[in-house]
C-alpha cells in the first residue's frame, strides 16, 4: 500500500509562529536601552534545491550568526531604532522571553549587544531567512 505525503507548509519539522505584526506589539513594552527581538532562524538550502531543516545544521552554523527583527525599544532609544528593524547581535546577548497570549518566543537584548543594524532588509518570511 502507497502513503499519500502530506502537503505542509511547515518548511522545518519545528512548526513557527509567523512574525507579529507592529500592531500585535503595540501591548509590549520595554524599560531603558532594551529591545525586543523576534530572533530569524539561519536556513540552508543544498546544491539540489532541498531545504535543510534547522534541526539538521550543524552546531556552529545554529549558533552563528545571531540576528533579528526589532518588535520594540526602550525609551532612552525609541527614536534609534524602530519595528521591522533587521539587527544583528552578540552570540551570547540577551534572555528570552515568551508572550504566553500568543505563544512567540523574542530576545531582550541591551542596546550594547547590537552589532548592526539594517533598515531595508526584507530577507526573511515567516521567521526564517529567504
Amino acid at each position: 500500500m502507497i502513503k499519500e505525503k502530506i502537503n505542509s507548509n511547515a518548511v522545518d519539522s519545528k512548526k513557527r509562529v509567523p512574525m507579529p505584526k507592529e500592531k500585535d506589539v503595540n501591548n509590549l513594552g520595554v524599560v531603558s536601552s532594551r529591545l525586543l527581538v523576534y530572533r530569524i532562524l539561519p536556513r540552508k538550502v543544498s546544491k539540489g534545491g532541498i531545504i535543510v531543516p534547522v534541526e539538521a545544521l550543524e552546531s556552529n552554523e545554529v549558533e552563528y550568526p545571531h540576528f533579528g527583527v526589532v518588535m520594540c525599544a526602550g525609551p532612552d532609544i525609541q527614536d534609534m531604532y524602530d519595528y521591522g528593524d533587521f539587527v544583528y547581535y552578540n552570540q551570547f546577548a540577551g534572555r528570552y522571553a515568551k508572550d504566553h497570549e500568543s505563544e512567540i518566543e523574542y530576545i531582550l537584548i541591551d542596546e550594547n549587544d547590537v552589532l548592526m543594524v539594517n533598515k531595508s532588509f526584507n530577507g526573511y518570511k515567516d521567521g526564517f531567512l529567504i
